[in-house]
């Protein structure tokens, strides 16, 4: 059986096995894959967020490429 874990994370507790949480995705790399680099700045990853906010618990920042040879930033 299952037992379900309570995290503290900042200011937000989550219950796992309480509900299905959302994870939303922001890769903000100019080689993205999923979205040509159109989040790859302040602004626009910004602008990006605030659009999914209300609809995620979670948010996942792709900050660093994973593309062969992509160069170090």
């Amino acid at each position: 059986m299952f037992k379900a874990t309570s995290w503290q994370i900042r200011d937000r507790q989550f219950h796992w096995g309480d509900r299905t949480y959302i994870m939303g995705i922001l890769n903000i790399t100019p080689d993205s894959f999923s979205d040509g680099g159109q989040f790859n700045s302040r602004d626009a990853a910004l602008a990006q967020v605030a659009k999914i906010y209300p609809y995620i618990d979670i948010l996942d920042i792709g900050g660093e490429s994973t593309k062969p040879n992509a160069p170090i930033r």
